[in-house]
């Protein structure tokens, strides 16, 4: 359109220059067999403009008619981002019929061959097609560029028939193609990290880091479950003190509840106490939990129950109204045979608990301590 403009205002321009050298130029005579025209320089000048205009756009017109396919490809290809964009919205509402047909469009018009095979077997997954998928999953292998894509839809279908080591072997042969995918990378991290193998997931966390695909906060949550897990798997494996390390550094980088029961629970084993029992009370600050109390329980070690009731009391001291709180108070005073108090904590519960099915148990449990008693 542009050049269309500048060559009609070129013309524009050129014609005035004619009728101006028509007006002051001289005759000319063009003689061809017994045809003859008598014209002026300037007449003449303008029939040639007229002439190559005209030729120009019977040019476009031809070209445009000869090249129309070309055309309306590059036209349906500005439609793809809006295509996929729908594709994965039909996918997360359970349209997987939807996302198929809308796939087959990506398969006429796309550049890139394999993307929209790609989104085609996502929809036949959908549809529990498996097999078919399979099948388009290992000739998108082959095909260059979208090489990942084949190994990454292969890990998914792994993962879903329940297969993880098989999963995270196709994910890093994705990674070969294709060393910053954010969906090998992650599915790496969640199968190592599942099947013991910390070290593996610990680094692939740190790519993803890398290209930034965890905000900071999800980011310190993701590694203090990564050292909390390797912290208990070193435990089980009797290395305490390098379990420690772990469960240390893993409370520093996310001081969550699980992280920090973990923690905990290698220091009542290594006879940490004090340290037990100041981590024990700012986590049930933050979240009361009965694990949380039968570490402390064993991080004091009383002589009887009574003593068992008030270390209770003084646990539970900044957050006594609490559900749970309420509960391991009643269980403690009526192991320490305080009637009275138990009564008393009973009463309480009956007020904060939303389940009230929660005090006709505890009762019942008891019940059952008094009979074993």
């Amino acid at each position: 359109m542009k050049k269309m403009f500048s060559f009609l205002l070129a013309s524009l321009f050129l014609g005035t220059f004619i009728l101006y050298l028509h007006w002051q130029g001289g005759l000319v005579a063009i003689s061809w067999r017994d045809y003859q025209l008598e014209t002026t320089v300037g007449i003449l000048f303008l029939m040639l403009v007229i002439s190559l205009s005209i030729f120009k756009i019977l040019t476009q017109i031809l070209y445009f008619t000869f090249n129309w396919r070309k055309y309306n490809q590059a036209r349906h290809r500005k439609k793809i981002p809006e295509v996929i964009l729908t594709i994965l919205t039909s996918l997360e509402r359970g349209l997987p019929k939807i996302a198929l047909e809308k796939a087959k469009f990506i398969q006429k018009y796309s550049p890139t061959a394999g993307l929209g095979e790609y989104f085609e077997t996502l929809a036949l997954i959908a549809l529990n097609d498996d097999e078919q998928a399979k099948i388009i999953f290992k000739i998108m292998t082959t095909f260059k560029g979208v090489e990942y894509l084949g190994w990454q839809g292969l890990a998914r279908l792994s993962l879903k028939n329940d297969r993880p080591a098989q999963a995270q072997a196709y994910a890093e042969k994705a990674l070969q193609y294709f060393p910053n995918s954010p969906y090998a990378l992650k599915m790496i991290h969640e199968q190592a990290q599942a099947l013991g193998d910390y070290k593996k997931a610990e680094h692939a966390l740190g790519q993803l880091k890398k290209i930034g695909y965890f905000e900071e906060d999800l980011l310190r949550e993701k590694k203090g479950a990564l050292l909390a897990g390797w912290a208990k798997s070193l435990d089980s494996q009797q290395s305490h003190k390098e379990a420690l390390s772990r469960a240390k550094k893993a409370y520093r980088i996310h001081p969550g509840v699980e992280e920090g029961k973990i923690l905990a629970e290698l220091h009542v084993k290594l006879n940490h106490r004090w340290r037990a029992q100041f981590l024990i009370k700012r986590l049930w600050k933050l979240s009361p939990d009965q694990e949380l109390c039968q570490l402390y329980i064993q991080a004091i070690n009383p002589e009887t129950p009574l003593k068992a009731y008030e270390a209770i009391q003084k646990l539970t001291a900044q957050n006594q109204e609490h559900e749970i709180s309420l509960i391991v108070l009643a269980e403690a005073a009526h192991k320490a045979r305080l009637w009275g108090a138990t009564e008393e904590y009973l009463h309480q519960l009956a007020k904060v608990t939303k389940d009230p099915t929660t005090v006709n148990t505890l009762e019942k449990k008891l019940s059952g301590y008094n009979a074993l008693n």
